[in-house]
């Protein structure tokens, strides 16, 4: 039986963390992306509601979501766990960076097969 927390893995359990990781990591830097390609349609959207409403109250909810949702996206992205160490990153994760700040392994690269115990 193994511990994840003793240091010792199943063969492929580490890989398959690592791979899961890097899917959610995916999924979370996608809707940063959305978030940052809506910054523009946001304003046209609420300048317009305002010319064809002639209220400002549609304007500045949809002003607030989007904002809301940019701070939840972007957190997301920084505050991903690393899938070695398992410890939150706390820092810039965002597209180019992807060395964990705890234990320096390369996130974006698949971990190096683990020998099994008692073989050589």
């Amino acid at each position: 039986m193994s511990d994840d927390r003793s240091g010792t893995t199943n063969p492929g359990t580490l890989e398959q963390r690592h791979a899961k990781s890097l899917r959610e990591l995916k999924k979370r830097k996608i809707a940063l992306l959305i978030a940052l390609v809506s910054l523009p349609i946001v304003p046209l959207v609420g300048a317009l509601s305002i010319k064809l409403l002639r209220t400002e109250i549609i304007s500045s909810l949809l002003l607030t979501a989007w904002f809301l949702y940019a701070i939840f996206a972007f957190v997301r992205v920084t505050f991903w766990s690393c899938p070695e160490c398992g410890r939150r990153s706390s820092g810039p994760l965002l597209w180019g960076a992807a060395l964990c700040r705890h234990c320096r392994v390369d996130s974006r690269r698949a971990p190096a097969p683990q020998a099994r115990p008692g073989t050589s």
